[in-house]
């Protein structure tokens, strides 16, 4: 062995035991435990150092990979990975750069690609081989900057759909990258990494090819010897739904194996700041149809410190089989993260959002997971994105209360004035204007409902509160018992009780019932209704009439002397008035017999006592009486008149008499006239 082949020696036994070390972490900034997709993870800077993943296993062992660059190294986007250690086994590593038969590109169909290849097989999942982006590059001619100034052969195509492979010797000196002089190579590598091959052919020799010793200079050696093996790939970014941080960042389940801290939350918990620079990947899984919503729908309000209820299907079942949840705000941060069910295909999960979630819009997204633990990775379904909507925080609902007071009415206690109340069933709202409120309108149908609004920056409106109207039956068997006298004041309601009130239709105050009976009433229409109790409307009235009184005589007209009246059926003297007379003939007198007449009332029938009509005259009869009636009085028979008769012969004094009492009372009447004009002019 040459010397120089006994120092490398020397040095990759000591550097393999120090190359698998993990280099200082340098955190970027501060980040959230979880975050969506990848592109917070970026390549090396000189500041912050790198970005580091954890893909994949060897010897039982997650495998560290250094973010060299995001995406430069491949026309896709994707992030270029290199193994943080070396990878091999035996003294020296055990990986044989042999390209016999190959062609002059050294690296194709060589046992170096063949073990890229078996390394991509059984190092890496069939999911996570999904991920791995197919990378065909060309090497540019190239010199290396160490001590020796090694000649590389440029090399079209040299790697062509490779999945794994070797660094070229000129991006093991690619300061982007991190490598730079030899001084700064060996102080970045940290590591002091053993020997590793390289792709690139020496441009000299075809047997031999690229190598980067302990201390960091890029050298060439022949491919018959085996040194370690320092792996290299591009990670597909748009197989990422998320990243999180290597230990700890994933919280809700045991398969996690360990707690990031934050405020429990029901089922989700929240998602720390992370200072670190270590990440495994949640991969999405084609494969997997999961499905959910929340009842039926995508979207979906909901207060903070409420339930969501999210129903799902399709999920995959076994002992690391999750339904998960992610709670975003509107800018995709992740803020929550839980797992709601495990080993359960379909079903109904809760989701508690926190009780201090500010008001806003947000996304739960919902995925069915497979939860590996810490360093390794996972992988979900597609998201399932439930749009949620968190309302400004709600102003207490109030507990306002009704007191009911007519049938359409009452008051309402137990309010202020930054309320309202509706009695329409919310269709209109009207402002509280005092702590207690006389309200109208109400019906049983529409209830009252009171609510605060908000004021629409820190707060929004209240629940509304329904207050249960109902409404008193009808009163029936309600009668009425009409006035029996003429002062109209002895009228009744019966078949009533004191759960009622009355009122002339007139009025407009209600009286209380009394007892069984409402007594001595005027004649009217009355309105009856069963009174308001508590929240309960007073009834409907039914109205009832009490007659006035209307007098009716009972039997024949009673009289004395000078009046005659009739007898109500009340008691009551009615139709009272002086008689009317007029003279009745009992019997008529003839010449020789006197007659009889009385006065008799032409109303009642009351009679006077008769007097005698005396005989109109003699025939020589001295018993023939010789009175003649009173030519003024009269008589219900009429004398003839209009004829020549001439009066009775042998009777010629009662003429004259009468002749001579006529004058008299001429004389007198014009007498008394006179006088009276005389004693009115001497006044």
């Amino acid at each position: 062995m040459k010397p120089k082949r006994r120092i490398l020696s020397l040095l990759l036994a000591i550097c393999l035991v120090v190359g698998i070390m993990p280099t200082a972490a340098f955190a970027a900034n501060n980040d959230k435990a979880i975050q969506l997709g990848a592109s917070n993870i970026s390549g090396y800077d000189s500041t912050n150092g790198y970005d580091y993943i954890y893909y994949g296993e060897w010897d039982n062992s997650p495998i560290k990979w250094r973010v060299l660059d995001e995406q430069t190294n491949t026309q896709n986007e994707g992030l270029f990975l290199l193994s943080d250690v070396l990878l091999g086994t035996d003294t020296y590593g055990g990986v044989y750069f042999d390209n016999s038969g190959s062609d002059s590109k050294v690296w194709q169909n060589s046992t170096a690609q063949t073990w890229c290849k078996n390394f991509y097989s059984n190092n890496f999942s069939s999911k996570e081989q999904n991920a791995v982006l197919e990378t065909t590059k060309s090497d540019t001619e190239f010199t290396s900057s160490s001590t020796y100034r090694v000649p590389f052969a440029a090399s079209e195509n040299i790697l062509n759909g490779d999945k794994v492979f070797f660094l070229s010797a000129e991006e093991a000196e690619n300061s982007a990258y991190g490598f730079t002089d030899d001084n700064a190579r060996i102080a970045n590598y940290g590591n002091r990494a053993g020997v590793w091959w390289l792709r690139s052919p020496y441009a000299g020799i075809t047997s031999s090819a690229g190598l980067v010793y302990a201390h960091g200079q890029v050298y060439i050696h022949n491919v018959d010897h085996d040194w370690a093996a320092r792996p290299a790939f591009n990670l597909d970014l748009n197989s990422v739904l998320f990243i999180s941080a290597a230990e700890g960042g994933k919280i809700s389940s045991a398969a996690s194996g360990g707690n990031q801290g934050g405020e429990a939350a029901g089922s989700i918990f929240e998602i720390g700041d992370y200072t670190g620079n270590e990440w495994k990947l949640t991969l999405k899984d084609e494969s997997r149809r999961f499905s959910a919503n929340v009842n039926g729908q995508t979207n979906v309000s909901a207060q903070a410190g409420d339930s969501v209820q999210i129903s799902y299907s399709g999920a995959e079942t076994g002992e690391k089989e999750y339904v998960s949840v992610l709670l975003c705000d509107s800018s995709n941060t992740v803020l929550y993260y839980g797992n709601i069910a495990q080993d359960s295909e379909s079903g109904t999960a809760t989701v508690s959002l926190p009780s201090g979630l500010a008001a806003g819009d947000y996304k739960l997204e919902v995925f069915s997971e497979q939860c590996n633990g810490n360093y390794k990775t996972d992988y979900a379904s597609s998201f399932q994105t439930i749009n949620l909507k968190v309302p400004l925080s709600l102003e207490t609902t109030p507990n306002a209360t009704f007191t009911a007071a007519s049938d359409n009415g009452g008051v309402l206690s137990d309010v202020d004035v930054s309320m309202k109340y509706s009695v329409d069933g919310g269709s209109t709202w009207n402002g509280i204007t005092d702590t207690t409120m006389p309200i109208t309108g109400v019906t049983a149908s529409n209830d009252v409902k009171v609510y605060k609004p908000g004021n629409g920056i820190t707060t929004s409106d209240s629940a509304v509160q329904t207050i249960d109207v109902t409404q008193a039956e009808p009163p029936t068997g309600v009668l009425a018992v009409d006035c029996t006298t003429s002062e109209q004041n002895d009228g009744q309601i019966t078949g009533v009780d004191s759960t009622m009130e009355y009122k002339l239709s007139t009025a407009s105050v209600w009286t209380d019932v009394p007892g069984n009976s409402v007594t001595g009433l005027t004649n009217g229409a009355y309105e009856v209704r069963v009174k308001a109790d508590g929240t309960a409307l007073a009834s409907t009235a039914v109205t009832v009439t009490i007659a006035a009184h209307t007098c009716v005589a009972e039997g024949d007209w009673q009289y004395d002397e000078t009046n005659h009246w009739n007898t109500c059926e009340c008691g009551e003297t009615i139709n009272k008035a002086e008689h009317t007379f007029k003279w009745v003939i009992d019997t008529e007198a003839t010449a020789t017999q006197a007659g009889s007449r009385h006065e008799e009332c032409t109303v009642c029938g009351y009679k006077k006592d008769a007097v005698e009509i005396p005989a109109t005259g003699t025939t020589g009869d001295p018993s023939q009486p010789t009175e003649k009636p009173d030519a003024t009085t009269p008589t219900d028979k009429e004398e003839p008149s209009g004829t020549n008769e001439a009066p009775p012969t042998g009777d010629n004094s009662n003429y004259l008499l009468w002749i001579i009492l006529a004058l008299a009372s001429s004389a007198g009447l014009t007498g008394t006239v006179i006088y009276r004009r005389w004693k009115k002019q001497n006044r």
